[in-house]
């Protein structure tokens, strides 16, 4: 198959779309973020969605939160997204945990 014809037929990421919202019942007081690719075509397999429950106290550390989904997009496959940011979170509580944020 030419080139031309491979890179037509390949499904590609052509943006990401991020949302963030209250969170409702039993996550009141939470935010939930979610992480969306955008593709050309769908891609076989997982398609890189994610949506993630974070504490309220965690509302100043969205910034390193979607930075890090940002990289996944810039350098990465979009497929590997929710295990990149749910890595990423754990992070950020761990640190909550150890006194190192706050």
């Amino acid at each position: 198959m030419p080139q031309d014809e491979l890179w037509a037929t390949s499904a590609r990421c052509v943006g990401m779309s991020i949302g963030l919202r209250d969170g409702e019942g039993p996550h009141y007081g939470d935010t939930v973020l979610s992480l969306s690719p955008m593709w050309s075509k769908r891609p076989s397999g997982r398609n890189g969605y994610t949506e993630l429950v974070l504490p309220g106290y965690m509302r100043h550390d969205l910034k390193e939160v979607v930075g890090a989904a940002l990289e996944v997009w810039m350098y990465s496959d979009m497929k590997l997204l929710p295990g990149v940011v749910r890595s990423t979170v754990r992070g950020v509580q761990l640190g909550y945990q150890e006194g190192a944020r706050g």
